[in-house]
């Protein structure tokens, strides 16, 4: 059964070839000899077929048939097709056609192959975006069965054309595709697939030199539903200039998302598309001097070089841009190899970033960040941090959506990594390392020489990290949450500058609460502490760092610890009170510090060589010195504090002692604020011994100049010298002190070896107050005068007339310059073996006082001793020059002491005003005195020293005396009353005693000269026996050596006495000179007789011997004899005699 179906199938499938065959057979020979033969008769059935299928009137001018193979061929020329106004639009001169068999099953013409040769046509696109083709326009209904034909048939050809394309809506100029050929391919076998292979090739009248070559492979049977068809585009461009196809290319169609806006090289660009979308794009590009824009609104970046293939492809889901084997060169030096990356955004907003890069230069890459496709807020951020330095073998992966980052991996080497500190971040400069992180944990590894650390709005500068070394460790725990929590930790960081030395151990929480909570412990030796300035942390304020910057100078630093430990919004971890609290957190900084400078505040002197341990504690800051010393003062103990260091203005509390010889002590007073106490009184002292000093200060950092102090100061076994001022020695005793006040109670001393005790203080104008009192003994007085007077020591010897010693008092009042004395004594215990008035025994009460006031350029000196003695001296000058301007000296007055006063002495009446009168005014009232005894004592007083010179030192300008008994030259004159006026050559008195009457002269030229003229001259008596004063006998050894000091003599008187004999009138003229006397005349003349001598008075001191040349001219011998003793011895005579005398002895 089966094998006779089978030979019916056979035989059936056989009739079926052989008529088909036949058919065939009878087709072709009807086509050779019938149809082609005819051809020409044919042709305009022909175009009105042609017509009908393209829908417009085609006119055919020759055909010409044969065959190609087994094809049958038609050569058409001179093919004319018509527009819508029926105007030739589209001459095709030459076109090969070639039947294809399958026609016959297909019932429709089907082509082999159509060729078009050498067409023209110009494409038109007007300005509503219409177009036009051979001036037949391509809008309105469409009409897709001419060119779905052509899609049908197996090949179509356009060979050698030329098309002009001109574009009104984009405004651009005439394009030129010249020597364009097109083939569109669709086999039968492929056409089921609705497949269509084209290429194309063109070269254009601008851009480049080299065709174009587009290759496509599509999908789609129905031009009319071009939007379902899909397919690939493929284009070549070599050596092309991208800017000169911009009038007619929108190339952001093809580049998105980056804008290519100029350029030149080659290209191989591949197109995919489906649904009139473009599915993707990649290229193949090798360009120079390339402008592009990669994102809008942004500049345009600058490319000298750009190869690699670049790849944007779009799916329903997202877009993705790859780039591989990325080499760049752009303008500003920065350079890419080999690098490869992409970009993805989805739909929903989410983004992803891949970036593989073996080399970049941070610096170069950040102009160009604007242009990625960053988040705003990141670039904000990068900016804001502006990143600079090397990175090496960087990989890169993020992932995020709307600028949240969700995963992100990175991996890279960095050398020279700088960022600037920004939003609480930390800065750092040329840091080296490696990081490895990504959104859950991280891991730097830090290899750095020669960087620094900028923590911004911790600390004012960045402080220098010569090495740094170590590891930096994160872990985010629930990254995605809304509030993760990330850990930064790192152990045993080490730290090395020329600041410091050290490692730190630190972690740090970030979880949103309170600033986060810190764990941190650093230990560091070798500080600088002239560096300390860039470790104070800026919340201490402003008022506060200047200080600290300004009193902290140098100083080694070790053991340096460091806790922080605690959430960072509560820093500094203290409670309302400024009290510690450990609940709230640990802030605590120590150090040792040695060898350091400290300057407390302007105008203290500095403490150098200071050793202390440091405490920043909270708020408080607490410094306790164990070494130093301010000058040669060395500290015992120190402590200083600030105890709140933020405060608005916060108060530096200083504890000190310090110890060291009494003469550093004046230097610290000196050169500290306390010389506003002592008004400069010590700027002069000369001091010696020890002393402590206890001291506290309190100083308004925001005010130092209103600091307030207050200490004591021990002295112990001290001197002190000053000029106004007795020396002190053995000094023991504490002198107590505040910014306003010098306090000082019981302070022994010794003045002139004599002990005394003393206190002092200061009332609200700073006057310094001294209250004194002692016992002076007369070796003190001595070494007083010579103390005193180094320049006339000599005066001292007036104390070999004292003996024992006295209590006394004094008040001292010290306002610089000025310094008064107030010294008062009863001077029980101190005898006086002085002339009279002088002489004391030692237990008679004489009370002293002595008192010097200055005033500026001027002093003046008050003595008053008891009756006996006021006296008042005044000098002026300038500076500490003063000398003698005038005085008053009154001896035994006991009337007032002022400076107006009325002495009478007898008849003697003068007004002194001390004030007026320059020079000195010397009154009195004596009982008695011994002129020769003070003469030995003025002797004692001036050394030896010629008593005319000594007298012509003291300018004595009125002299008012009154003597009942005056001893001098061993002779007593009584009822002396003494008055003056004084003359430009020297001093005038008036005399009048029993003995003297009339006027004498004191010439102060040369030695003095003695000028009296006298109305009366009686020789007074020798001086009873009395007591001479030592030193008024003198050896001829001693007298030797004595200067004389015997003024000259001019004398006359007009009656003159001599051992109760009257002489008649005096003439005397005689000089001192050496131990004799000259006498030049001597006249002793009587109404009776005259004597005339002349002659000299030898040895008169120690062995007297007199030579006169002697006339003596007698008038009446009687009377002259009777005149000298000898009455009624002669009655009347005249006579002259002549001649030498000699006797040993005075005259």
């Amino acid at each position: 059964m089966i094998k006779k179906s089978l030979l019916l199938v056979y035989r059936s499938v056989f009739w079926l070839v052989g008529i088909i065959v036949v058919l065939v057979l009878l087709t072709v020979l009807t086509i050779q000899f019938y149809v082609f033969p005819n051809i020409d008769q044919y042709k305009d059935k022909i175009a009105t077929f042609a017509s009908n299928a393209a829908k417009q009137k085609i006119v055919i001018g020759k055909i010409e048939a044969g065959w190609q193979g087994v094809h049958p061929h038609l050569l058409l020329s001179n093919i004319d097709v018509y527009d819508a106004q029926n105007r030739p639009a589209l001459q095709l001169n030459n076109t090969d056609v070639s039947f294809s068999w399958l026609s016959i099953p297909l019932l429709e013409p089907h082509l082999a192959n159509l060729t078009i040769r050498s067409p023209e046509l110009t494409i038109r696109r007007n300005v509503n975006g219409d177009i036009f083709v051979a001036g037949v326009s391509m809008q309105g209904q469409s009409k897709p069965d001419l060119p779905n034909w052509l899609l049908r048939q197996n090949k179509f050809e356009v060979l050698g054309a030329k098309i002009i394309w001109l574009d009104e809506m984009r405004d651009a100029p005439a394009l030129s595709l010249d020597h364009l050929n097109l083939q569109v391919v669709s086999p039968p076998w492929t056409s089921l697939l609705k497949n269509h292979r084209i290429t194309l090739s063109a070269l254009p009248s601008a851009g480049t030199k080299n065709p174009i070559i587009i290759n496509a492979n599509v999908y789609g049977n129905d031009v009319s539903q071009i939007t379902e068809w899909r397919g690939s585009v493929e284009a070549q461009l070599k050596n092309t200039d991208i800017a000169a196809f911009k009038p007619w290319v929108d190339y952001s169609a093809f580049t998105r998302p980056i804008d290519l806006q100029s350029g030149m090289g080659s290209a191989d660009v591949k197109i995919q598309f489906a649904r009139h979308e473009v599915q993707s794009i990649t290229s193949s590009v090798a360009l120079h001097k390339v402008q592009m824009r990669l994102k809008a609104k942004a500049e345009p970046v600058l490319l000298n070089k750009l190869s690699g293939e670049l790849n944007w492809e779009k799916s329903n889901a997202e877009q993705v841009f790859n780039v591989d084997r990325l080499s760049l060169e752009t303008s500003n030096g920065l350079i890419l190899q080999n690098a490869s990356g992409s970009y993805a955004n989805t739909l929903q907003g989410s983004q992803a970033i891949y970036l593989k890069l073996a080399h970049i230069d941070l610096a170069l890459l950040q102009p160009y960040l604007v242009q990625l496709p960053i988040p705003a807020d990141t670039l904000q951020k990068v900016a804001g941090h502006s990143p600079t330095g090397k990175l090496d073998d960087l990989t890169l992966n993020w992932a995020g959506k709307q600028s949240a980052v969700k995963t992100y991996q990175l991996n890279t080497k960095f050398n020279g990594l700088s960022i600037l500190a920004h939003e609480k971040i930390p800065g750092f400069n040329n840091l080296t390392g490696e990081i490895k992180a990504n959104q859950n944990n991280g891991k730097m590894i830090l290899h750095t020489k020669n960087a620094s650390l900028d923590f911004k709005d911790i600390l004012r500068w960045p402080v220098p990290a010569d090495k740094l070394d170590g590891d930096i460790t994160w872990a985010i725990k629930n990254p995605q949450s809304k509030n993760p929590q990330t850990k930064i930790q790192t152990n045993n960081l080490t730290v090395s500058s020329a600041h410091l030395s050290g490692s730190l151990d630190a972690s740090y929480l970030m979880d949103g609460n309170k600033g986060g909570f810190l764990d941190l412990k650093g230990k560091f030796g070798k500080g600088n502490a002239k560096f300390a300035p860039f470790y104070y942390p800026t919340m201490l304020g402003t008022t506060t760092l200047n200080w600290l910057d300004s009193s902290i100078l140098a100083g080694r630093a070790e053991n340096i610890d460091l806790t922080v430990k605690g959430r960072l919004a509560d820093f500094p971890f203290v409670d309302s009170k400024n009290n510690l609290d450990s609940k709230l957190g640990i802030f605590r900084v120590t150090a040792k510090v040695s060898d350091s400078l400290l300057e407390f505040g302007t105008g203290w002197p500095k403490i150098e060589g200071l050793g202390l341990d440091l405490l920043f504690e909270g708020k408080r800051m607490e410094l306790n010195a164990n070494a130093g010393h301010v000058f040669g003062n060395q500290i015992i103990k120190s402590k200083a504090t600030i105890a709140k260091l933020d405060a608005d203005s916060p108060m530096l509390n200083v504890d000190s002692e310090l110890k060291g010889p009494v003469d550093e002590g004046i230097k610290f007073v000196n050169a500290s604020p306390v010389s506003t106490v002592t008004l400069g009184f010590t700027d002069d002292l000369k001091t010696s011994g020890s002393g402590k000093l206890v001291l506290n200060l309190k100083i308004p950092l925001q005010n130092i100049e209103a600091a307030q102090y207050k200490g004591a100061y021990q002295i112990t076994n001290g001197s002190m010298a000053a000029a106004g001022i007795p020396t002190l020695t053995r000094i023991n005793g504490l002198l107590e002190f505040t910014e306003s006040s010098l306090y000082a109670k019981s302070i022994n001393a010794s003045a002139f070896g004599s002990p005394l005790a003393l206190s002092l203080n200061t009332n609200k104008d700073k006057v310094i107050q001294v209250t004194a009192k002692g016992k002076m003994s007369s070796a003190g007085l001595k070494q007083m005068l010579i103390e005193q007077s180094p320049d006339n020591a000599s005066l001292a010897n007036s104390v070999n007339y004292l003996a024992g010693s006295a209590d006394w008092v004094g008040n001292i009042t010290i306002q610089k310059p000025m310094v008064n004395v107030d010294i008062r004594s009863d001077l029980i215990g101190l005898s006086s073996t002085l002339p009279i008035p002088f002489n004391k025994a030692a237990n008679e009460r004489l009370n002293l006082r002595i008192a010097k006031k200055q005033v500026p350029n001027s002093d003046s000196i008050t003595v008053n001793l008891s009756s006996k003695l006021t006296a008042k001296i005044l000098r002026t000058g300038e500076n500490d020059n003063l000398k003698f301007d005038s005085g008053s000296v009154r001896i035994n007055s006991g009337g007032n002491s002022g400076e107006t006063a009325t002495t009478n002495i007898g008849e003697l009446n003068t007004n002194v005003e001390l004030g007026n009168t320059k020079g000195l005014q010397v009154y009195g009232s004596l009982d008695y005195l011994d002129a020769d005894a003070w003469r030995g004592v003025l002797r004692d007083l001036t050394g030896g020293a010629k008593q005319e010179t000594s007298l012509q030192s003291i300018p004595i300008k009125k002299l008012a005396l009154k003597i009942n008994t005056l001893d001098i030259f061993d002779r007593r004159i009584n009822q002396l009353k003494i008055s003056n006026n004084s003359n430009k050559d020297g001093l005038r008195a008036t005399v009048q005693s029993r003995e003297i009457t009339g006027d004498l002269q004191w010439l102060s030229q040369n030695n003095g000269k003695l000028v009296a003229r006298l109305s009366n001259l009686t020789v007074p008596e020798a001086t009873p026996n009395r007591t001479k004063t030592a030193p008024a006998e003198t050896d001829a050894k001693v007298f030797n050596k004595l200067e004389q000091d015997y003024p000259s003599l001019d004398i006359t008187a007009d009656n003159f006495t001599f051992n109760k004999k009257n002489f008649g009138a005096l003439e005397l003229i005689a000089y001192p000179q050496n131990d004799n006397w000259n006498i030049q005349k001597l006249k002793l003349s009587t109404p009776d007789s005259a004597i005339d001598a002349e002659g000299q008075w030898n040895n008169w001191a120690r062995n007297p011997n007199t030579y006169l040349n002697v006339t003596w001219d007698i008038k009446n011998l009687g009377k002259t004899l009777k005149s000298v003793g000898y009455p009624d011895t002669i009655k009347g005579g005249e006579g002259s005699l002549k001649g030498q005398l000699h006797w040993p002895g005075s005259p």
